[in-house]
C-alpha cells in the first residue's frame, strides 16, 4: 500500500444487463459487454496518472476499488471521469461510494461500509447517463434514444440514423469479434446476428445461457487483504486459496478467460468438421449451421459460422448465445469446466438457467428468462437455505474455514411463445397439471454434499432415461419417439388418460409396473423437450483433456 494513502474510492456501474441487452442486435449486445468489460474504466486509469495518490486495488465485473489519500482531489476526479463517460460511452450509470480504509476492521466491515455510502449516493444523488431527448429529435430505430450518428452497416446498405450510445456499441463490438475470432481460427466465421446462430427455417431456436457462480461474493468478503507481495507474481503462480483481494481479482479473471478458451477449443469447434458438419456418426442432420461469405473477395465463401457467441464471462456472471440444440449441453459443460481447479487454476462452483427460445425472440426478455431459471437452481444449490423464492436470496458471509463448497444446478425451459416477465405464470403455464409439475432444476456436481435429497434427479439421470427409452440399442426396449411426445401430452390431461396410456405401455412391455406407477415422479416433460434439444451422439459425450 502506498505511502499516505487511508480512503477507498468504489465505483460500479449500475443496470449492467439493462446497458447490455438493451438492444436486440447482437452486434450492439456484445459490443455493449466490451465497452462494460474493457472500455469503461480507462479514462479513470488515464486521470490517475496525473493524481499519483490515487491507484487501483482491482477492477471487473462492472465494479473497480480504487485507494486515495487525503492530497487527492477525489471530487475533481469523479467529475471528470463522469464528463468523459456520458461524452464517450454514454448509457453508462455511474455510482460512487467512499470510505475509510481503516485497517483494524475486517475487509467485511469496510466493505460494508463502502457500499452502504454508495447505496446512500445513488439512492440521493440521481445522475444521468444519456445527454437530453429534445422533443423534435427521431427515434433511433434500435433503442429509442434520439437519432445522433449516421451508420450504414454495409455496402449494400442504406444509411440509417442512430443514437450515439448504439453507434458506440457496434463500434466496440469490431474489437470483441476480432477477439473472438482469434480464439476460433481460420476453420469458422463467428455470428454477427443473432440469425446467423440457428437454423434457416421457420423453427429456428436459440438458447440464451446464463450462469451464476456459487459463493464467490463469500470468498471475495472473506479477504484479510487489499495487496499483497504475491500481486507481483505472475496470475498462474497464485495460490487458489489466496485471501488477498487482487490477487483474487487477478484469479478469478484468470479463470473464466482459461475456461472460455477451453469451451471454445476443446468442447465447441472439436463437434464440428472442417466443413462446418456435426462431426458424430456421419450424420449432419442434428445441426446445419449456416453458411456466408462476409466479403465480395472472400476466398472461403462456404465456410461455416460457429453457433456459438459469448457476451458476459466476468465476475460470477457468464452469459452467451448459442444453436439451441446446444444449450443444455454447452451449458452443462461450462459448469463442469468453471468447478474444475485444473482449468485456469480455480474452482468455480456454478448454477445454470438456459432458455431455448425462437430466434425471432427479444434477446432482453430472454435473458430475464434465463436469469430466473439460473436463480431457482441457486436456491437448489443451498438445500441448508431457509429461501423459498429466487428474489429472497441473499449472500451469506461465511468464514471460509466453516464454508462447504456449493453443489452444481442447472434448469432450463423451452418457450416457443417467450417469455412475458411473469415467472411464476410461466411456470403454470408451462407445467399446468399436478401430473406435469416435476421438472428442474438438476444437479450436475454435487462437490461431496451430505445434504441433498437422495430423491434429487441429477442431469445425468435425465440423459440416462433418454438414452434407455428412445436410444435403447434394445429395439424390444426402445420407444418409439412419437411415444415419449404422446406421455407428455397425457400429462396435461386427467390421471385417467394417463394410467391407460401407462397400461398400453406395459402390454408392449416398455415399462414395468414401477415405472407404470410413479409417473407422476419423474419430469417426462423437460425429458421431451430433451428430445428435440438435445442430440443424441451428445448424451454420454467425454470431453478428453490435453
Amino acid at each position: 500500500m502506498m505511502a499516505g494513502t487511508n480512503k477507498l474510492l468504489k465505483i460500479d456501474i449500475g443496470g449492467k444487463q439493462g446497458y447490455i441487452f438493451s438492444c436486440n442486435k447482437l452486434k450492439a449486445v456484445v459490443g455493449a459487454s466490451w465497452v462494460m468489460g474493457n472500455k469503461v474504466f480507462e479514462p479513470l486509469e488515464e486521470i490517475a496518472i496525473s493524481h499519483p495518490g490515487l491507484s487501483k486495488v482491482y477492477e471487473g465485473g462492472g465494479n473497480a476499488l480504487y485507494q486515495y489519500n487525503n492530497e487527492t482531489d477525489i471530487e475533481k476526479i469523479i467529475t471528470q471521469y463522469s464528463s468523459k463517460i456520458i461524452k464517450y460511452f454514454p448509457g453508462i450509470q455511474l455510482e460512487f461510494g467512499m470510505a475509510l480504509n481503516d485497517t483494524s476492521k475486517s475487509w467485511k466491515d469496510r466493505s460494508h461500509t463502502l457500499n452502504k455510502d454508495l447505496i446512500k449516493n445513488k439512492n440521493q444523488n440521481y445522475t444521468e447517463c444519456r445527454p437530453y431527448k429534445t422533443g423534435i429529435a427521431a427515434d433511433c430505430p434500435f433503442s429509442g434514444e434520439a437519432q445522433e450518428e449516421s451508420y450504414q452497416p454495409s455496402d449494400n446498405e442504406p444509411v440509417q440514423w442512430i443514437s450515439k450510445e448504439v453507434k458506440v456499441k457496434i463500434g466496440a463490438a469490431k474489437a470483441s469479434n476480432n477477439d473472438f475470432q482469434r480464439k476460433v481460427g481460420d476453420v469458422f466465421h463467428i455470428p454477427l446476428e443473432i440469425d446467423e446462430i440457428g437454423d434457416d427455417d421457420d423453427k429456428s431456436y436459440v438458447a440464451v445461457v446464463h450462469i451464476d457462480g456459487n459463493g464467490l461474493g463469500s470468498k471475495f468478503m472473506n479477504c484479510t487483504d487489499l495487496s499483497c507481495t504475491e500481486c507481483k507474481k505472475e496470475v498462474k503462480d497464485v495460490s487458489s486459496n489466496t485471501t488477498c483481494l487482487s490477487c483474487l481479482s487477478r484469479l478469478v479473471k484468470h479463470k473464466l478467460e482459461s475456461s472460455m478458451n477451453y469451451l471454445v477449443e476443446k468442447v465447441i469447434i472439436p463437434l464440428f468438421d472442417k466443413k462446418g458438419a456435426f462431426d458424430h456418426n456421419n450424420d449432419d442432420s442434428e445441426i446445419r449451421l449456416k453458411k456466408i461469405s462476409r466479403t465480395k473477395d472472400d476466398n472461403n465463401a462456404h465456410k461455416a459460422i460457429l453457433p456459438f457467441r459469448p457476451i458476459i464471462n466476468a465476475g460470477d456472471d457468464i452469459t452467451f448465445i448459442c444453436h439451441g440444440r446446444l444449450g443444455i449441453y454447452l451449458a452443462e459443460e461450462y459448469i463442469k469446466i468453471l468447478n474444475d481447479e485444473s482449468i485456469g487454476g480455480l474452482s468455480i462452483p456454478s448454477c445454470g438457467g438456459v432458455a431455448i427460445v425462437h430466434t425471432k425472440y427479444p434477446f432482453y426478455r430472454a435473458y430475464e428468462l434465463a436469469e430466473k431459471l439460473a436463480g431457482e437452481a441457486k436456491i437448489k444449490s443451498r438445500p441448508q437455505s431457509k429461501c423459498t423464492d429466487i428474489t429472497s436470496i441473499v449472500e451469506e458471509i461465511i468464514p471460509e474455514k466453516e464454508q462447504k463448497k456449493n453443489s452444481c444446478w442447472l434448469n432450463f425451459m423451452v418457450a416457443p411463445q417467450g417469455y412475458t416477465g411473469d415467472f411464476k405464470k410461466m411456470l403454470e403455464n408451462k407445467y399446468p397439471t399436478r401430473h406435469s409439475r416435476q421438472h428442474g432444476p438438476y444437479l450436475v456436481i454435487d462437490n461431496a454434499r451430505d445434504d441433498i435429497p437422495k430423491a434429487t434427479i441429477s442431469m445425468q439421470t435425465l440423459k440416462q432415461k433418454l438414452q434407455s427409452t428412445v436410444y435403447n440399442t434394445d429395439e424390444k426396449k426402445a420407444w418409439p419417439k412419437n411415444k415419449l411426445m404422446e406421455l407428455r401430452a397425457n400429462l396435461f390431461k386427467s390421471k385417467a388418460d394417463i394410467e391407460y396410456f401407462m397400461e398400453v405401455m406395459k402390454s408392449r412391455k416398455l415399462v414395468d409396473d414401477k415405472e407404470a406407477k410413479g409417473f407422476t415422479n419423474f419430469p417426462y416433460v423437460d425429458l421431451a423437450d430433451m428430445l428435440h434439444f438435445y442430440p443424441e451422439p451428445l448424451l454420454d459425450k467425454k470431453i478428453t483433456k490435453k
